[in-house]
């Protein structure tokens, strides 16, 4: 997704900087942020003290869209957890939220969902659904493997899907 043009960006921590819609500059910059890293995402964070020493981080991007704790989960649509800006901010479950994640960094295959069978000669396709691992099928190509993990994300996630091929690009194998 690529950054809007009426946005600003705010100087973190660690070199890290986010970006905000304009019209939320202002209101979110009364406060001091720093970049705050959780798995392999970074995010902006500001501490709020309880007293007695403790406190809570705020999430620039609850900030932004005026959430409470108590409220629902935020997805990043690009996946970026500094990119705060309205259009790329949505409402979402924790479920949902775990659909919309990239390709693993311990990845061999290239493609998210798929994996060498060795003892089959095969390409495996699989997909994680509710915390349980779905099979999707085995194949002889890589690519016809990911396009039916793709298939099979769009099912399962709808539009929270992160696919190795662009969405209309996508054919059922």
């Amino acid at each position: 997704m690529p950054i809007p043009q009426d946005t600003r960006e705010i100087t973190l921590t660690q070199g890290k900087v986010a970006i905000v819609d304009a019209a939320d500059y202002a209101r979110i910059m009364q406060w001091k942020w720093c970049a705050s890293q959780s798995e392999n995402a970074f995010y902006a964070v500001r501490w709020v003290s309880r007293g007695n020493g403790k406190g809570t981080n705020i999430q620039m991007h609850r900030e932004v869209l005026g959430f409470g704790p108590d409220d629902p989960g935020i997805d990043h649509h690009d996946g970026d957890g500094l990119h705060n800006w309205r259009t790329n901010l949505r409402p979402a479950t924790t479920s949902q939220n775990a659909c919309n994640r990239g390709r693993q960094s311990n990845n061999t295959s290239g493609y998210i969902g798929v994996w060498r069978n060795k003892s089959r000669n095969k390409w495996c396709a699989e997909i994680w659904i509710k915390r349980k691992k779905k099979h999707v099928g085995h194949f002889d190509l890589a690519e016809t493997a990911a396009r039916a993990r793709d298939a099979a994300a769009i099912e399962y996630y709808g539009e929270f899907a992160v696919l190795n091929f662009p969405r209309d690009t996508n054919v059922t194998p």
